[in-house]
């Protein structure tokens, strides 16, 4: 099958790190034998940013290696903060032009798009110029809390009706989609899955001696992007309050941000020798970081199914999560814990009954490797 795939959440050459889960997808989809090409516009007030930020990873060799095949980065021109409503028009016009280029030699069969509003919409937009179906990948916080807006709404709804099938990742986003009027036959669910050669059990100790790291301490684990939605602050909170009863804790957050300086300052209050920030990883290093922790944390204040959970539990790594989203549903009452988001003393308390605990018993849900994850995706977007 040729298929189109539009998304401004995708790794370019200037975002190494942005969306490695669609670069993921894309990939494995390729590997099953499909042609797929990439219109990811890259917005233009991250511009001069990420281009610092990916010299920095180029001089520390964490840039991914680029996929075999045909992407394409146009600049997404928009006014910040203003008109969120008509960005799918802003964003259209932005990849125009390579758009048009690209079509004048490949004729998808298919167009998705990552991203209910703007990038669903002109992915849509893009289906029906083609006289093709069109798709919609939804991410999470695009209908669960930017729905909730009412500037927002009408238009995340109007796109996702104008869909001709939608594909959530969580029985959750299945039922905030449905409430937004789309019609349940239109939706499809297919969990995310994980690259089970890089995310997969091992020895703790061979993890840590790879990493330099003590065998007798505790170590906890936080991966995500630094932003307000994964409150990391509150992984500060906790770190404080656990490593005053147990100075063999030690916290490690992998990722960055728009809020690095602010927990930067966070840490050096105090908390500089038991919190140690790592950066983005490739995911090669990232797997052994999960081998070698004992507890993985996430905070965030709303998810879909988040891949680092996915990743965990590939890994044999039990978890500690807000009860957000998707989480419920890949959670194991053996092996994991599920608090109240923003609960201090509750996060707390879980991960050290977790910590004490001894888990038994056969997880329930286990992610599903990458290949698999493409073949249902197709299977999804071909339903009628």
């Amino acid at each position: 099958m040729k298929l189109l795939f539009v998304s401004s959440t995708f790794p370019s050459p200037n975002r190494p790190f942005q969306g490695t889960f669609n670069r993921e997808l894309v990939k494995a989809i390729r590997g099953a034998g499909h042609e797929v090409h990439v219109v990811a516009p890259v917005p233009w007030t991250q511009q001069w940013i990420a281009s610092c930020a990916a010299w920095t990873n180029r001089q520390k060799g964490n840039v991914p290696s680029p996929l075999q095949g045909s992407e394409h980065f146009p600049i997404y021109y928009y006014p910040p903060g203003i008109g969120r409503s008509s960005y799918h028009h802003f964003f259209a016009w932005s990849i125009r032009s390579a758009v048009n280029r690209l079509l004048e030699h490949f004729q998808p069969e298919c167009v998705v798009g990552y991203w209910a509003h703007p990038d669903g919409q002109v992915a849509v937009d893009i289906a029906r110029r083609c006289g093709v179906p069109g798709v919609v990948l939804v991410g999470g916080s695009d209908v669960r809390i930017l729905a909730q807006q009412q500037s927002r709404r009408g238009a995340i709804q109007a796109a996702l009706q104008s869909a001709d099938r939608v594909v959530a990742l969580s029985e959750d986003l299945r039922a905030c989609i449905a409430e937004l009027g789309m019609k349940k036959e239109k939706i499809s669910v297919v969990y995310r899955g994980v690259d089970g050669t890089l995310f997969r059990p091992g020895s703790r100790e061979e993890a840590r001696a790879k990493l330099g790291l003590a065998r007798e301490d505790t170590i906890l684990l936080w991966v995500g992007r630094f932003v307000p939605v994964k409150n990391p602050m509150l992984f500060l909170q906790v770190t404080s309050l656990l490593s005053k009863s147990n100075p063999n804790i030690f916290s490690y957050m992998v990722g960055d941000g728009p809020m690095r300086s602010s927990i930067e300052r966070e840490i050096a209050k105090g908390m500089g020798s038991h919190v140690r920030l790592l950066g983005n990883l490739p995911h090669t290093e990232l797997a052994e970081w999960y081998r070698a922790s004992n507890v993985m944390v996430l905070t965030s204040d709303s998810e879909g199914v988040p891949n680092v959970l996915l990743e965990s539990i590939a890994c044999g790594l039990p978890f500690v999560a807000t009860r957000v989203g998707g989480v419920p549903e890949i959670a194991s009452q053996e092996h994991d814990r599920l608090v109240a988001p923003g609960d201090v003393q509750g996060l707390k308390d879980a991960i050290e009954d977790l910590i004490q605990s001894k888990t038994i018993g056969v997880r329930t849900f286990v992610p599903q490797c990458q290949a698999d994850f493409a073949q249902r995706f197709m299977e999804a977007i071909t339903t009628r």
